[in-house]
């Protein structure tokens, strides 16, 4: 989180996206979900692709990186529905920047 933050600051773009990438990840696996895991695989390119070039064109702000670390606070608190509340909301969030995008 940390990284992300400085990279944000730092307008290095590329690692906003490579970090990016890796919460999803970390989250991902620490799932233990094999079914998610898998379905995930199928999709990561093009859910990526669309996610970061909302951050790489600039219609992503940094309200991206707050959404990472309530999702990693939830977690942290072992609270399953706030966790999920938080993922849905930054789901939602890129969903619109990716609606600003194309229109």
């Amino acid at each position: 989180m940390d990284q992300t933050k400085q990279a944000w600051l730092s307008q290095a773009k590329e690692d906003v996206v490579r970090l990016s990438i890796q919460f999803h990840e970390i989250i991902l696996s620490s799932s233990g979900n094999d079914h998610l895991v898998s379905l995930t695989n199928t999709i990561r390119d093009k859910v990526t692709y669309f996610r970061n070039s909302g951050i790489k064109i600039g219609i992503r702000d940094e309200s991206c990186i707050e959404e990472h670390a309530q999702i990693l606070a939830a977690l942290k608190e072992r609270d399953s529905l706030k966790a999920a509340n938080e993922m849905y909301n930054h789901i939602e969030q890129d969903l619109l920047s990716l609606q600003a995008i194309y229109k």
